[in-house]
């Protein structure tokens, strides 16, 4: 390093601003008196050599003196000062600043708008919580503002959001507090929104209490949404989807199928009830569900079958491509409809054809199940003519031993052996 006297000369006389910045920033260190003389001379010339540098070092400095300086000159500076400034406060944390940056944000437009609201979301109190929830309102698409607010160390703001849900005046300010609970995840919220839901609130506040649970909810609320769902009553509907989304944001798939799902499906009272929850099976889409989807087609008389199937027609992609075997137990039905056969031509095409190296050894085990399953002849035909140029599908070569070994066991099926064997001798 050098010392205090270089340091002063350099941060005035270097060759560049870079050279100047850091001797100021080595002078910050040593000497925050002398340092706050050069920032002063800084501040006062917009085209000081460095100058944006200068101003981030001193907001850097942990001087409270430099700090104030910089901020002194918020209101007068250029725009983009304005926004290095800001930006340099929100990083820094400089939670002392939040009254400047308020003061700046009702005629701040554009990227300086963002950078305060982004700011105030680092350093923001209960006097931000306001001017950023107003900002939030004004677009609620704006992930900016959402995201300062969900920030925000705003605790009486908190309790007021609380209070409000559980017992405030009006509709719409009760279900505009339901939304800030959401954004912020307050400790409580959660277990506030599941007592409305299961409770005999007002509609509108149940629906915007069913949207809020989608990302904060809990498995209580997983819970309750798939009784509502299966009650068959007017937010059954409503209830459905969010519950939907809430056990698809959740996770735990097997979980949830263990502990909630299956449960709710054993003890509902009848087969209407029942399908409410099948229909949405695709959000835990996991080895359980697909056994268990596999027993309602296997029996072809069950009522539940075109819930089973719309569940099924929405299942994700997974590398066990479990939803195959289930295309190929719907297919072999002798009860299949062309329509129900023709979808799940469709669909098992889809599978057999992703593109990727993780997939080979499950769409090879499809593959062998289709050989093996009890279907028409020219359908089994036509599913296998995907695979006329095998080599350009399964294309990373040292992968393809492992769909040959599988296919081994069908070669010499009487059927489509013929077929079987040109797919492995290709690759």
């Amino acid at each position: 390093g050098v010392d205090a006297n270089m340091a002063y000369s350099l941060a005035g006389t270097g060759m560049s601003g870079v050279i100047r910045a850091e001797a100021f920033k080595q002078l910050a260190a040593s000497d925050s008196k002398r340092a706050k003389q050069v920032l002063e001379v800084v501040l006062v010339k917009p085209d000081f050599p460095g100058r944006v540098l200068f101003i981030q070092a001193a907001l850097a400095s942990g001087s409270a003196s430099l700090c104030e300086a910089v901020v002194a000159h918020l209101p007068g500076v250029s725009v983009n000062d304005q926004v290095v400034i800001v930006t340099a406060i929100g990083e820094q944390s400089l939670a002392a600043y939040e009254a400047e940056l308020l003061t700046l944000l009702p005629n701040a437009e554009g990227v300086l708008n963002a950078c305060i609201i982004h700011a105030l979301g680092n350093v923001g109190g209960d006097a931000s919580f306001e001017p950023l929830y107003q900002a939030f309102s004004a677009n609620s698409k704006d992930m900016n503002a959402a995201n300062a607010l969900a920030r925000l160390q705003a605790p009486a703001a908190d309790q007021k959001a609380l209070a409000t849900v559980e017992s405030g005046a009006d509709t719409a300010s009760r279900i505009a507090s339901i939304k800030v609970l959401e954004l912020r995840n307050i400790s409580g919220a959660t277990a506030l929104l599941n007592g409305i839901i299961s409770g005999t609130a007002d509609v509108k506040l149940k629906q915007a209490a069913f949207k809020s649970l989608e990302s904060i909810g809990n498995t209580a609320s997983i819970q309750s949404l798939l009784d509502i769902a299966s009650a068959g009553n007017a937010q059954s509907r409503e209830a459905q989807r969010s519950l939907k989304r809430l056990s698809a944001n959740f996770g735990a798939p097997e979980y949830q199928w263990n502990e909630l799902y299956y449960p709710t499906l054993e003890s509902a009272d009848n087969d209407a009830s029942r399908e409410a929850v099948i229909e949405i099976l695709d959000a835990i889409a996991c080895p359980e569900v697909a056994a268990y989807l596999q027993g309602i087609f296997v029996d072809s008389d069950s009522a539940l079958r075109p819930a089973a199937i719309s569940a099924l027609k929405r299942w994700p992609l997974q590398e066990s491509l479990d939803d195959g075997d289930l295309w190929v137990a719907i297919a072999s039905a002798e009860s299949a409809t062309d329509k129900e056969r023709s979808d799940a031509a469709r669909s098992l095409k889809k599978l057999l054809t992703h593109r990727s190296h993780p997939f080979y050894p499950a769409q090879a085990d499809l593959l062998v199940t289709i050989v093996q399953a009890d279907l028409p002849l020219e359908y089994k035909r036509d599913l296998l003519t995907v695979y006329e140029n095998p080599a350009k599908h399964f294309s990373v070569a040292h992968k393809r031993r492992l769909v040959t070994q599988r296919l081994k066991v069908v070669e010499n099926d009487p059927q489509v052996g013929d077929m079987v064997k040109q797919i492995t001798r290709k690759l």
